[in-house]
């Protein structure tokens, strides 16, 4: 009867391998031999899912028992079979219960996908060193979607590093990879512009000005900026290019959007302020100079390098055109 049973216990063994073979694509099967009082080989690596089948080719009774309890196959009577799927990650050392003194013993390494365990987020700064490293046990290779400009991957090591060029917040899909398959992370890397870099608009987002009026307003920002420009000023405006102020007297009554931009060695900073000029008879409190909101913008699109300089040179154009018409008396372009 003790034969029996193993033997049935052996099919069932067989019959589950097949089902996990047919439902698990990419599976594998593995073989051992039990001969000469052995396990041949006595070490095997094997990916997640894959299947160990022994095969009892002595002339004596053996089993291939867990040391650590994970399994127990039982007698694997002699022409006999024992198959096990391992659906955990690990390193399985085992054993022949009957003969493991006369140094009857093997292990099973089972290689999972690997896991990312990294940080989820990196800080850098425009024009700094910057280096992430992708922590993956197991991993043999890396790919990564969406890494900021002036950065690349290390497909061997993971490593992302580099000297960013541009600001802004970047999600970035890292993905490790060994034989038994792959793990994803998802990482923000956030790429700040440096203290000492392209400029930041400070000033307020809103001027308001009378018709006749005086209206004197001033463009700043950080970074000690260099070239101010502003594009679609209210009809009686000009800006100073080397200082940022506003000058000038409103001709109409206008609500305008004026692209602002400061530039310097380092780059540029656009936004859009709104500049409104009223009729002194039905503004409430209106003054001859124009003043600003509280607060003020913070940046809108700012950046390294030559960016802007299409908007830059356009404003120029534009300046030295009314400048020219003025100088001629002709009528000016209309603002809104």
């Amino acid at each position: 009867m003790p034969h029996a049973f193993w033997s049935l216990r052996t099919w069932c063994a067989v019959l589950v391998l097949c089902v996990g073979l047919t439902a698990g694509a990419g599976a594998a099967t593995v073989g051992v031999t039990i001969s000469n009082f052995a396990f041949t080989p006595s070490i095997i690596t094997i990916n997640l899912g894959d299947t160990v089948i022994w095969t009892n080719n002595s002339g004596t009774t053996h089993t291939a028992t867990s040391t650590t309890g994970v399994w127990d196959s039982g007698n694997i009577s002699t022409g006999s079979t024992y198959a096990l799927q391992f659906n955990t990650g690990g390193t399985f050392p085992y054993q022949d219960s009957f003969f493991a003194s006369r140094g009857m013993t093997g292990t099973v390494n089972v290689i999972a996908p690997p896991v990312i365990t990294s940080p989820t987020t990196a800080p850098g700064s425009v024009g700094a060193p910057f280096a992430y490293a992708t922590i993956a046990s197991g991993a043999t290779s890396y790919a990564a979607i969406g890494v900021p400009p002036g950065l690349t991957l290390n497909a061997t090591t993971g490593v992302i590093s580099g000297v960013p060029t541009t600001a802004g917040s970047n999600s970035v899909t890292i993905t490790a990879t060994n034989s038994a398959g792959s793990g994803t992370a998802t990482v923000a890397m956030t790429i700040a512009l440096p203290a000492n870099g392209a400029p930041v608009i400070d000033s307020p987002s809103q001027a308001f000005g009378t018709i006749g009026g005086a209206f004197r307003y001033t463009l700043f920002g950080s970074n000690n900026p260099t070239i101010f420009t502003a594009a679609g000023l209210p009809s009686g405006l000009l800006i100073d290019m080397t200082t940022g102020i506003i000058t000038g007297s409103g001709s109409a009554a206008s609500v305008s959007d004026v692209i602002m931009q400061i530039n310097n060695a380092n780059g540029y900073c656009q936004t859009t302020m709104v500049v409104t000029i009223s009729s002194a008879s039905t503004t409430t409190g209106a003054t001859t100079t124009a003043t600003g909101t509280s607060g003020g913008t913070t940046g809108g699109n700012c950046g390294l390098g030559g960016g802007g300089l299409g908007m830059l040179a356009l404003v120029l154009l534009g300046t030295l055109r009314l400048r020219a018409l003025r100088s001629s008396g002709q009528p000016q372009p209309a603002r809104r």
